[in-house]
């Protein structure tokens, strides 16, 4: 074994307190006052009278006086039991609680810091026999003390956060530890940290497993495990790091060991076995942080894993009876040789004996405190001393006590050998050059970063310093994130290690810390060492952070030629437009395909919209597959892509041309990129698009739709004019043979402009536009000089009015009627603004004559307006116009003629209603009817007459509810309630149409409305007076004066309707023993205008 380096970690100081002890006392003092009784109290006479003192001041020792069989320790407590059955506990002041726990004695005390207690195992007096005295245990020496072999062991655990009124610890649970079997020599016992298993070893019995909640549960299961004759010198608990419920448990006998894994409930398992020298001495314990099993023997302290065995060894020299653990450390006490009164026993070890603690003899030989730091990676001895009569070593308030016996008083001693501050053992391994372990006492501490990379900081300038550049920047690599690069670029600068140099460099970028001016500086350095390792390792390392500026190194590379380089670069870490550019620069179009081909849909859209014109150029068919399939998967729109043709305005249109109309009309339109549209791959993504813009028409938006509509405008406008000046030029060639080649380039260019027009109207008619798409087609026809369009555009739009301005301002008549004849039934005025338009101009007599006949058709125009429209041109002759007045002369003589007529029957009719009114006024009428108009059975009493005629009987009106007024019927009227029931529904229809007409004449935006849509105004505005719609109040007319132009039969009418009353029979007029009721049911009393409407002449 390795021999290990000693260092001094800690400081030894012995535990005192400053008081005065009472003179007749050997012990430690127990104030009664708190209800203590003294240490010399609850010990036998005997042994008083044995360990007497003299009086006098005491060594001031916090430790009772008697002898301490167990110890353990607590976060805020040393807990000591001692052979006289008192448990003491020192607290952080170190002052000294004491009470009594067992009446024979200690034999063993355990923490369980996760169960918050304190596990004591010692023998009571029997309860059954009180006073007798046991027989003597099998295996017990003679010099035993007869307590230790009197009473019954238990144990009991006392609440390490929990105190009683007295300040005592609270007692939580006792029990008998052999209540299930017999009584059992105890050799050794330990628990788990949560108490929920007890182990025993006994020498008969081999190892008592007890299991359950043992603080709690009145019953626990007990399981023997003796698998040999040996005896089991040291059993110990240890908890698996994967399973909280399964524990291992180290058994050692006399030449094995034996590891088992022990689960809450199940069989105990083997995990591991070895075999120990037969001779050797076996002290135990427990390493928590590494968690392995620490075994000293005679060949040194090993540490065993549980399920490998044997990990490392650590050297020791002696023979070992104490054996403990604080955080890290292993601290074992070794001495050379055995006292010469009598072997060393282990009392002091953790463990527990059930041996007394006899005096050590004063010829003892000194002992060495040893204590071994132990991390994974680092291993040494962090302190050694010599001491004298140690009994126990316990780790307990954060700090290492040795509890020993000795000096001219011979009482308890308590050290505390305290680890120090990590600034003073990080200081004792700097100076020692020992940065290694000063790294790794900084990390198993848990240090800030700051401490860690200030000593790999120091270790590299110490290594720097000794000449060994290759492990200074190892540790200068370390440093990265909190040492300034800057300080260590320039040592190696100044040093021209440029290798060691890039390689720092590399890792900064690895770490993400590098600037640009980091990255420059390793491609120079790399340039000029000429070292592919260390570029390849940055290309290729994907930790290297994009954030530093990669685009420095392109361009250094750019410079040096290198553009295979730079192309690897900007691959491996993403730059993708930096690689595009590149490819593009090199003129490697299939690559730069390839590359937009593998990456992602919005950085390739993103990458085409930047280079795409480049592309565009070398590669069209590529770029636009890519467009195509951007479209169909994505339903990117492609306006979006319209900048990539800036440069190219022919394949623009054939791009939106094939997404519009198709393969044909795009090859049709643009023969010179033929090739493209033979390509069948193109064509398939083609058509796939154009499906994906038909389910979505927005795809295909407006600025995308108004873009299309310009270039064929341009390409017609262009052929439209080529068209004209090679007809003049042809016109004017005498040359039969360059006259013959003129004509044929004119076909030709008649013929695109034809395909050109026949395009553009396809293009208009075939989309629903929008009301934007609508008005900037208008604009850009009307820009354009496209008649067509602009006429087609406004017929949409119902703009009728601009397709006339736009004619009238070009001068073209022949369109203008063109239009006309199309829209003229849908908008008759546009004939009248033709009229003026033509009435403006010369040599328009044929078209005055074409728009005065649909004037007439339409009637748009009276003559009169007609003749004043067309006497303001001097330029119209009577020769364009006769034939039209003639026909209106004619019109108007059929019309006069037919008004004379209706005059004529009017008249008639009014002097028939005028006798009759002058009959009934002067005549009695006499009803002969002898049958009932309703039923037509005779006539029989009670029956009505009517004036118009018409008979009935009474029962008969009465079961027509349709001939009863329900307000006279409900006032209580009998005859006057009757209306005749064939007369009635003639009277009521014409008295609805006067209402209707009253209600008509109110009405304004009406009449309004039907005037402008009539296609003879004067003739609507007389039916309206006709109909009444201009009712004036009636004035009474003088007979004798002739005011309203009518005959003097109309006038008669007139005043006599003007009259206030017109009684037309007798008042008492009666028939049949009846009131005679007016024609409508009404008697003679009723006003003559309510029978006869002076708004109607027509008779009833």
């Amino acid at each position: 074994m390795q021999q290990l380096r000693r260092l001094s970690f800690f400081d030894r100081s012995i535990v005192e307190k400053a008081r005065f002890a009472p003179s007749t006392c050997n012990g430690s003092a127990i104030s009664s006052g708190q209800g203590y009784a003294t240490t010399t109290d609850l010990l036998p006479p005997a042994l008083v009278q044995q360990q007497g003192a003299p009086a006098g001041p005491s060594r001031m020792s916090p430790l009772p006086s008697s002898n301490i069989v167990c110890t353990a320790g607590t976060d805020d407590c040393l807990w000591m039991g001692d052979d006289t059955g008192v448990l003491h506990t020192l607290d952080l002041n170190f002052q000294l609680k004491s009470r009594k726990s067992f009446d024979i004695c200690f034999v063993a005390m355990h923490a369980a810091l996760q169960a918050s207690c304190i596990v004591c195992i010692g023998r009571d007096a029997p309860t059954d026999k009180p006073g007798s005295t046991g027989a003597p245990l099998e295996g017990s020496g003679d010099a035993e003390d007869v307590r230790t072999r009197q009473g019954i062991l238990k144990y009991k655990c006392y609440s390490t956060t929990q105190v009683d009124g007295r300040g005592n610890p609270v007692l939580l649970r006792e029990a008998g530890l052999f209540s299930k079997i017999p009584e059992q020599v105890l050799l050794c016992s330990d628990i788990n940290q949560n108490f929920t298993m007890l182990a025993v070893g006994t020498e008969g019995a081999g190892i008592c497993l007890f299991r359950g909640n043992l603080l709690r549960e009145k019953t626990c299961r007990l399981r023997l495990m003796k698998e040999n004759d040996e005896t089991v010198t040291s059993v110990r608990f240890l908890a698996s790091p994967a399973d909280a419920k399964v524990h291992y448990m180290l058994v050692c006998y006399t030449t094995s060991i034996k590891c088992y894994s022990i689960p809450l409930r199940g069989e105990p398992k083997v995990s591991h076995t070895d075999i120990v020298p037969a001779a050797s001495r076996l002290v135990v314990s427990v390493l928590p942080s590494l968690g392995t099993f620490v075994v000293h023997h005679d060949e040194g302290i090993f540490c065993v894993d549980p399920d490998q065995g044997n990990l490392w060894a650590l050297p020791a020299e002696g023979r070992c009876h104490i054996l403990a653990t604080h955080r890290s450390y292993i601290v074992s006490v070794t001495t050379e040789q055995a006292p010469a009164g009598g072997e060393l026993t282990n009392a002091g070890s953790s463990e527990g004996s059930t041996e007394p603690f006899p005096l050590l003899s004063k010829n003892a030989k000194h002992e060495t405190l040893t204590i071994h730091l132990c991390y994974p990676d680092l291993r040494l001895i962090a302190y050694s001393s010599q001491m004298r009569g140690v009994m126990h070593v316990v780790s307990a308030m954060d700090t290492l006590f040795v509890i020993a016996r000795g000096g001219s008083t011979d009482c308890n001693v308590l050290f505390d050998v305290k680890e120090k501050s990590f600034d003073e053992r990080l200081s004792i391994l700097l100076r020692k050059r020992l940065f290694n372990w000063a790294a790794e006492v900084a990390i198993q501490d848990h240090q800030p970063q700051q401490v860690l990379q200030e000593v790999y900081r120091l270790h590299g300038d110490w290594l720097y310093s000794k000449n060994m550049p290759d492990k200074a920047v190892e540790m200068y690599i370390k440093t990265i994130g909190f040492l300034e690069p800057s300080a260590v670029i320039q040592k190696l600068l100044d040093a021209q290690e440029l290798r060691h140099l890039a390689l720092y460099l590399l890792h900064l970028h690895l770490a993400g810390c590098a600037m640009q001016q980091h990255t420059l500086l390793f491609f120079k350095c790399t340039s000029r060492l000429k070292d592919d390792s260390l570029l390849a390792s940055f290309l290729e390392d994907p930790r290297i952070s994009k954030t530093c500026c990669l685009t420095v190194a392109l361009n250094e590379c750019r410079l040096n030629g290198d553009t295979e380089l730079a192309c690897r670069i900007a691959s491996r870490h993403g730059y993708h437009d930096e690689h595009l550019s590149l490819l593009l620069e090199t003129q490697e179009f299939t690559k730069a395909v390839d590359l937009l081909k593998q990456v992602d849909a919005p950085t390739a859209c993103s990458l085409l919209l930047k280079h795409g014109s480049t592309l565009l150029r070398h590669s069209a068919s590529d770029v636009l597959l890519l467009l195509s399939q951007f479209i169909k998967d994505y339903h990117t729109s492609v306006e979006v892509f319209i900048p990539l043709f800036v440069d190219d305005s022919d394949l623009l249109l054939l791009f939106l041309s094939l997404l519009l109309h198709g393969v044909p009309v795009a090859r049709r339109l643009v023969p010179q990129h033929e090739a493209l549209c033979i390509n069948s791959r193109l064509n398939a993504a083609i058509e796939e698009a154009r499906v994906a813009i038909s389910a979505n028409p927005s795809i295909f938006g407006c600025t995308a739709f108004s873009s299309l509509l310009e270039l064929l405008l341009r390409k017609w406008h262009a052929s439209h004019l080529s068209h004209q000046g090679e007809s003049g030029g042809a016109d004017s060639l005498v040359d039969g043979h360059r006259g013959s080649q003129g004509t044929g380039i004119e076909g030709k260019s008649l013929e695109m402009s034809s395909l050109r027009t026949e395009i553009l109207l396809k293009t208009l008619k075939s989309r629903s536009m929008t009301h934007e798409e609508q008005f900037r087609s208008t604009v850009l026809c009307t820009i354009f000089g496209f008649e067509e369009g602009v006429a087609l555009e406004c017929e949409k739009r119902d703009e009728l009015q601009l397709p006339v301005a736009y004619f009238e301002a070009t001068d073209d008549i022949s369109s203008l009627l063109r239009f006309c004849m199309k829209n003229g039934s849908k908008a008759p005025i546009l004939w009248t603004q033709t009229l003026n338009i033509l009435a403006s101009r010369r040599g328009t007599e044929r078209q005055i004559r074409e728009v005065l006949m649909h004037i007439e058709r339409y009637r748009l125009l009276p003559p009169l307006t007609v003749l004043e429209i067309l006497q303001q041109s001097p330029a119209v002759t009577l020769d364009a116009v006769k034939d039209y007045f003639l026909r209106a002369s004619d019109d108007l003589s059929d019309q006069l003629e037919h008004s004379h007529e209706l005059l004529q029957s009017d008249r008639a009719e009014v002097s028939h209603m005028a006798e009759e009114i002058e009959r009934f006024r002067n005549q009695a009428q006499v009803f002969d009817s002898e049958r009932c108009d309703f039923c037509f059975l005779p006539i029989e009493l009670p029956s009505i007459h009517f004036r118009c005629g018409h008979s009935f009987h009474i029962y008969c009106l009465s079961s027509n509810g349709d001939n009863k007024m329900s307000a006279a019927q409900a006032s209580g009227l009998s005859h006057s309630s009757y209306l005749c029931a064939i007369c009635t529904p003639q009277f009521n229809a014409k008295r609805l149409l006067l209402t209707q007409r009253e209600a008509e004449a109110c009405n304004t935006d009406d009449f309004f409305k039907f005037l402008r849509g009539s296609t003879d105004g004067f003739d609507f505005i007389l039916s309206c007076f006709g109909r009444g719609l201009f009712p004036s109040p009636l004035t009474k007319i003088d007979p004798t004066k002739d005011q309203t132009g009518l005959d003097s039969l109309i006038r008669n009418c007139a005043c006599m309707k003007a009259s206030r009353k017109v009684d037309l029979l007798p008042e008492n007029f009666q028939y049949h023993s009846l009131r005679v009721p007016g024609p409508w049911g009404l008697d003679s009393s009723q006003d003559f205008p309510s029978i006869f409407p002076h708004q109607t002449t027509d008779k009833l």
